[in-house]
């Protein structure tokens, strides 16, 4: 008896050209957010680079690295952000930066900031090869929020904004240092829920949800 070749019926062919179509997205999906995910990954490595330089100089001067004028109000200290290139006003962030970097052939590390690290240890790594800069994957300056009133905790007040993105009653935050990016899209909002705060990056692990923000993981 002879053997009948059997061929595909156009219903199968559409079965077969389907599965691959999807198995095609799915690899696409894959390539087009393996940067992104490079990129958060990237930040968030960097962001504890920075949390680690900042309490390796507390442990070593017994504060923090507060530049001179920084976090006060009337002359008194008061927890918040450091006020960065995103912010009108001195780049205190820039001021930090070089405290930790400790780079004497830098110009702009002047003899108030050397006063704050007075053994010129480098706590942090001059990245890029460039002093005085420390930005996210994307070229923005870390927000960086400190306890500036050293009671073991940020807070910012409740008729205040918080931190974007994160949810926390009354804006209290159970950390002395409080770093976060905003990642991908450049943009976040004092609004937690925002959308534009999804992919932001922080000093510790939370789960976004599109009815609170950011909660922070416990």
């Amino acid at each position: 008896m002879r053997n009948r070749r059997r061929n595909f019926t156009l219903v199968e062919l559409l079965v077969v050209i389907g599965i691959i179509a999807i198995l095609a997205g799915m690899l696409m999906a894959g390539i087009m957010y393996a940067p992104a995910k490079a990129q958060k990954a990237k930040a968030q490595a960097e962001i504890t680079t920075l949390v680690n330089a900042i309490k390796q100089y507390e442990s070593a001067y017994g504060v923090l690295p507060i530049p001179a004028g920084a976090l006060e109000e009337s002359g008194k200290p008061k927890d918040g952000k450091l006020a960065n290139s995103d912010d009108s006003g001195t780049n205190y962030y820039k001021q930090m930066i070089l405290i930790l970097q400790a780079d004497t052939d830098n110009s702009d590390y002047t003899a108030a900031l050397k006063k704050k690290n007075k053994r010129n240890t480098k706590f942090l790594d001059i990245q890029g090869n460039e002093s005085g800069v420390f930005t996210d994957p994307w070229g923005n300056d870390y927000n960086v929020y400190l306890d500036a009133t050293y009671d073991g905790k940020i807070d910012l007040g409740s008729s205040s904004d918080g931190i974007p993105g994160l949810n926390a009653t009354d804006n209290v935050y159970r950390y002395n240092v409080v770093i976060f990016c905003k990642g991908n899209d450049r943009k976040s909002s004092k609004t937690a829920t925002d959308k534009t705060n999804e992919d932001n990056v922080y000093s510790f692990p939370t789960t976004w949800s599109s009815s609170t923000g950011h909660n922070i993981s416990k």
